[in-house]
């Protein structure tokens, strides 16, 4: 359905996703129902209490548009994620560097994996 957000998209293309989330036909004048619309309710996982309230307050009171939510949207993806991003930006940019990640990971793995398979075998009787 692809029914997701990649937040490790490229800033336009994060954009272009969230510029395509579902919203109804209030005009923009209008009162919106924040409980209702999907963009509100990303951004209520996200942001702050504070900031969850003025976002209401705003839907709620009319003159603000989904264009507008969905723009504060993608600031709030971008400046949430934002070391994560960079972080994976610069794994996807050095393939040395990343499978040297994934070998410690991998070794950590196999080392904890052991362990807790020595444990099983002691307690089952197979020494």
């Amino acid at each position: 359905y692809n029914n997701y957000i990649d937040i490790f998209l490229p800033a336009n293309e994060l954009y272009k996703v969230v510029k395509k989330i579902k919203s109804d036909s209030t005009p923009l004048d209008q009162p919106k129902n924040p409980d209702t619309d999907i963009t509100f309710q990303l951004y209520s996982l996200l942001a702050s209490d504070e900031a969850i309230a003025e976002m209401r307050r705003l839907y709620e009171g009319g003159n603000y548009g989904y264009g507008t939510a969905k723009k504060v949207l993608y600031e709030l993806l971008v400046e949430r994620f934002v070391t994560e991003r960079e972080r994976f930006a610069y794994y996807m940019d050095n393939d040395d560097e990343l499978e040297a990640e994934l070998r410690a990971g991998e070794e950590k793995a196999r080392t904890v994996a052991g362990r807790t398979m020595q444990r099983v075998r002691e307690r089952m009787g197979f020494r």
